[in-house]
């Protein structure tokens, strides 16, 4: 039997299946060095690089690991960024979010908006009961996002990750269904 993968609505936004027709569009986003800045990833620079993204996130999906919606506005159907869960652990009843924006987008409230729905589907739809997430030090916009959607500070993972040739500390915040408003 076919997964059938969760399409999400909003007032703004549509949240779907990313496809190899959408790695155009997503290469302009993704290969955008402010974008790719607070990630684990380098920016990326060829077509290929996005269409083996895009089938590494759908075989997480079918697997039942992951999933990564694209953004589109509703009016114009344009994709302006990405996000979804990962990390995702049924038996313990919880995942750790991620998100990007492309950097024409920012400050729309975009973000909070997406994930506002996917928030809703994680607790309403998988029953998890905590939402992680795991932000670099200094990256205030995504802090900023988490904090308006009801997340927590629980503290510092010192040099948690390792990329791009360095240890990173990373900021952990978490959300509880019982504070989920």
């Amino acid at each position: 039997m076919e997964l059938v993968f969760p399409e999400l609505e909003t007032e703004r936004l549509l949240l779907k299946r990313l496809e190899d027709k959408h790695a155009p569009a997503l290469l302009k986003i993704w290969s955008q060095e402010e974008v790719m800045r607070y990630t684990d990833t380098d920016p990326f620079t060829s077509l290929s690089e996005i269409q083996e993204e895009i089938m590494i996130m759908d075989g997480l999906f079918k697997a039942g690991h992951a999933i990564r919606w694209g953004i589109f506005e509703k009016s114009n159907q344009e994709l302006v960024g990405s996000c979804g869960f990962h990390k995702y652990s049924q038996q313990n009843k919880l995942l750790e979010i991620g998100y990007e924006l492309g950097q024409a987008y920012w400050g729309n409230g975009y973000m909070t908006e997406a994930l506002r729905a996917v928030i809703t589907y994680c607790f309403n739809v998988l029953g998890v009961n905590r939402i992680e997430a795991l932000i670099l030090k200094g990256n205030e916009r995504s802090e900023r996002v988490v904090k308006k959607l009801g997340f927590k500070f629980e503290g510092v993972l010192l040099e948690h990750s390792y990329y791009k040739g360095q240890f990173w500390d990373e900021e952990s915040f978490a959300l509880l269904r019982k504070d989920w408003k």
